[in-house]
């Protein structure tokens, strides 16, 4: 293993950590008694962590072993400061040993001191590291230190619970003192997670396993640490979103000293230092993107990887699982590779992987091969819809990659007019909030095409553009679609509002449940509904009626399918299944509430 294979385990790690959860809460062990200003404690330190990402490739794993330090460097009323730091790191283990001096850099950088304040009960409060220490490192030593928090109740007792923060937010915790000097903690649960950038709520956090066991000394100063901590993480919404982490922290063989020089340490740094709440880490995206590029490309040629992505098929045996990524990256930090692809794709037709790379890229050379390929009428119809269906995978997307696909929503191509729309949507959508304007001018022009179209086919694939960019002015515009008097409309548009935020849409999500004549108007409702986060009472209560009485039977098991898709939204589903499992005249239907039933 050389420094650039070991950041990237730890960068990755750190990076995947970021948009997830720090485990653990404050570092320094407190003793029972107060502290005192350059009281140093050192222990022997064995710290393991994985990440395994769900449906991923090898999982990542970083093993660190060296002395734990704590020392008090300032008290106050009521708060104290540690500074905190690893010393004699090393990295691996006897099976999996890192030759001294190929990770230097990185030993450097992670035996660098860091503060922290807790309160008395030993509660961590904020923590204070060098300005330019890399938010990767931070996270890593974080994940270190908050194994080790233990907090102390009021009054002597023998069981107690504490509420405690960590970088994914306030977690409850229980301690039991089982012997003299031993006290066992668990994480029950998280009782709020916090907000990670661009999303509107916490991080869903599922604990599946916490024991940390300490062993006291006669005065209530900590000699040994034993935890083992695991959690499940949807980091990106549905299965292939989940992220399992566990750590593993053993501390031994405590030794007390005193180190005078660090009192006041963190008040002397001053402003070489920044302090922030218990929270993860954010790194600067930019420079962490091209740090992960970088390591991506690692040793590849823009020839080998253009050449795989034309051989690649996806699922063929040997195959690079991180090809996809490999390529964006390649289209980001090689900008002339873009030029070149475009023209692969112009002699070998159709490559799904290589437009699709373009699009997650979205760089400006990126940008420019699609359009170049989308505005390109000598090419096949394929080739183009590929070219513009790949800007729908810009997360972010740049002024000129919200304007681009708009160029072609009249093409004479009926296929590719569609496709530009559709893209056009989506962008508007994912760029709205850094580019109000560039969303507004798209929705602009979807609405005033809605009004100048007649034919069916037209119509339904611009509610669907609409409905992909959900801004408040086409809302209104699907709004009076569901009053036309084609039913084919009235589906297109009530799937339309499922991105649109709001209850007046919940509104009419559940009137269009409820009370359209058409069963594929219902059916459209339905599919709706499934998007919304959280499903309003109306809606849910219109779901439940239609699971029981609907007069179509796809009707029927498309409420009860989603029924039990989201069984936190109806109290008393239970004897809704049961009846229909009695009641239904189809038994098909009333096969599938019985599974749904069991399924609770």
């Amino acid at each position: 293993m050389n420094d650039t294979t070991l950041a990237t385990r730890c960068n990755v790690l750190a990076m995947m950590m970021t948009v997830t959860v720090v485990i653990g809460g404050a570092p320094f062990l407190r003793a029972a008694a107060r502290p005192e200003p350059g009281t140093e404690r050192r222990w022997a330190l064995d710290f393991r962590t994985q990440l395994e990402q769900k449906g991923g490739a090898q999982p990542i794993e970083v093993e660190l072993h060296g002395d734990w330090i704590s020392t008090v460097a300032a008290v106050r009323s009521g708060e104290y400061d540690a500074a905190l730091r690893i010393g004699n790191l090393r990295i691996g283990s006897a099976a999996k040993p890192v030759p001294a001096g190929q990770a230097e850099p990185f030993l450097r950088r992670m035996q660098r001191p860091f503060w922290a304040t807790y309160r008395d009960d030993g509660s961590l409060v904020t923590v204070h590291f060098y300005k330019e220490m890399d938010p990767t490192d931070r996270n890593l030593l974080l994940m270190i230190a908050t194994e080790c928090q233990f907090v102390t109740p009021a009054a002597s007792r023998n069981s107690w619970t504490a509420t405690e923060r960590d970088g994914a937010g306030e977690y409850l915790a229980t301690y039991d003192r089982t012997a003299p000097n031993l006290v066992t903690k668990k994480k029950v649960k998280y009782v709020n997670t916090d907000r990670t950038p661009g999303k509107s709520d916490g991080v869903p956090v599922q604990i599946e396993q916490s024991e940390s066991r300490f062993t006291l000394d006669a005065a209530g100063a900590i000699l040994a640490l034993d935890a083992k901590i695991g959690v499940r993480i949807n980091a990106g919404g549905g299965g292939a979103g989940e992220l399992v982490a566990v750590t593993e922290t053993h501390l031994a063989g405590m030794r007390m000293s005193q180190d005078p020089e660090i009192i006041g340490s963190l008040t002397r740094a001053g402003a070489a230092v920044e302090t922030s709440p218990v929270r993860t880490q954010q790194p600067d995206p930019a420079q962490l993107r091209s740090r992960m590029d970088g390591q991506l490309l690692e040793g590849r040629a823009t020839e080998s990887l253009l050449a795989a992505a034309l051989a690649d098929t996806g699922n063929a045996k040997g195959s690079d699982p991180m090809l996809p990524e490999r390529l964006a990256a390649l289209f980001r930090q090689r900008p002339e590779a873009c030029a070149a692809a475009v023209g692969l794709l112009r002699q070998n037709g159709p490559r799904a992987r290589i437009t699709d790379a373009l699009g997650m890229s979205g760089s400006p050379a990126a940008i420019a091969a699609l359009s170049a390929v989308a505005g390109d009428r000598n090419l096949s119809r394929p080739l183009r819809v590929d070219a513009l269906t790949a800007f729908v995978l810009m997360q972010d997307p740049r002024v000129e990659a919200m304007r681009a696909p708009a160029r072609w929503m009249d093409d004479p191509d009926a296929a590719v007019a569609s496709a530009a729309r559709i893209a056009s949507g989506s962008l508007a959508h994912a760029g709205r909030a850094a580019h109000q304007e560039a969303a507004d001018a798209i929705d602009a022009a979807l609405a005033g095409r809605y009004r100048q179209t007649q034919n069916v086919a037209g119509l339904t694939d611009l509610l669907a553009a609409m409905g992909n960019s959900a801004g408040q002015s086409v809302v209104v515009v699907i709004e009076g679609a569901l009053r036309d008097p084609r039913a084919a409309i009235r589906a297109a548009a009530v799937r339309a509002l499922r991105l649109a935020p709001g209850a007046p849409v919940d509104r009419l999500v559940s009137t269009a449940l409820a009370r359209d004549p058409d069963a594929a108007v219902r059916g459209a409702a339905i599919f709706a509904a499934g998007f919304r986060n959280p499903i309003a009472p109306e809606l849910a209560g219109a779901l439940v009626q239609a699971a029981r009485s609907d007069s179509a039977e796809q009707v029927r098991t498309g409420a009860i399918t989603l029924l039990r898709q989201r069984p936190a939204v109806v109290p008393n589903l239970k004897e809704t299944f049961q009846w229909i499992a009695q009641h239904d005249p189809i038994p098909a239907v009333r096969a599938l509430a019985q599974t749904a039933l069991k399924s609770l």
